[in-house]
């Protein structure tokens, strides 16, 4: 599963099931359209798709996408980070799994925000339309960040010492 700026991309042939609470959906075709409070959720490359208990099942059809405006934080999973201090990509796994759940209803997610304060806060990293910034972390924690920049590969090492 990854973010990109326009929804989460998944592949599975497997039947999953969405957390949709009392919120409509309409199903045309493969896709199915989730009215939220705020937004709409579009759920694409689906069949089998029923309703029980507040929650939507569904068989995915291979290559599958949740549709949603995801513009202000996939930037902040298109990084890699390693530590040995922190994991922080078991943080970021449980906090893609809860923004689904949650059907991008960002506030929702306590996950989503513990991940991003790490991110911003402890580890001190700005992420920028083109630009990437390390500050020196107060907790004096060692990681290396990677990430693509203009189809090539860039691993900084942050090692700080007391």
């Amino acid at each position: 599963m990854r973010i990109v700026k326009n929804g989460i991309i998944f592949s599975s042939h497997l039947t999953h099931r969405l957390s949709i609470g009392n919120y409509k959906f309409t199903i045309i075709k493969d896709m199915v359209y989730i009215k939220t409070n705020s937004k709409m959720v579009i759920l694409k490359n689906v069949d089998d798709v029923y309703f029980y208990k507040n929650f939507l099942y569904f068989r995915a059809l291979g290559k599958c996408r949740l549709i949603c405006d995801c513009s202000k934080i996939y930037k902040y999973f298109n990084i890699l980070i390693k530590s040995d201090y922190i994991d922080v990509e078991k943080i970021k796994q449980t906090a893609l799994n809860e923004i689904t759940n949650n059907l991008f209803e960002f506030e929702k997610c306590k996950n989503l925000i513990k991940y991003l304060k790490i991110i911003k806060y402890i580890l001190k990293i700005e992420i920028k339309d083109n630009s990437i910034k390390v500050g020196a972390n107060k907790y004096n924690i060692p990681f290396t960040l990677i990430y693509k920049l203009n189809d090539r590969i860039k691993k900084i090492n942050i090692e700080q010492t007391f």
